[in-house]
């Protein structure tokens, strides 16, 4: 199970911050499938980055199979990414 608990991202600092996701919750159950979808800048890329580890947010919880991987250090996350994560990237990524 894939579960987000009031994950909130914000880039940049002070008077140029941009809130790429804001108290964010969301449960996908294992063996579902899902399609994230939106215009341009809403956020899916820095969802599925906060999902997979390779970005953390500035608030919330990501757990994967009840581990939150925001409690993990960094090689524990990389480690973890590569047993329980896998990407479909967008076409401009295959060569």
């Amino acid at each position: 199970m894939i579960e987000l608990k009031n994950v909130t991202k914000i880039y940049g600092k002070k008077k140029n911050q941009f809130v790429a996701l804001n108290d964010v919750s969301l449960r996908i159950p294992t063996g579902v499938s899902v399609a994230i979808l939106g215009k341009s800048g809403s956020g899916k890329s820095t969802l599925m980055h906060a999902i997979s580890g390779l970005d953390r947010p500035q608030q919330g919880q990501v757990i994967i199979d009840g581990q939150d991987i925001l409690k993990l250090k960094q090689k524990q996350v990389d480690e973890f990414r590569a047993r329980k994560i896998g990407f479909i990237f967008q076409s401009f990524f295959v060569q």
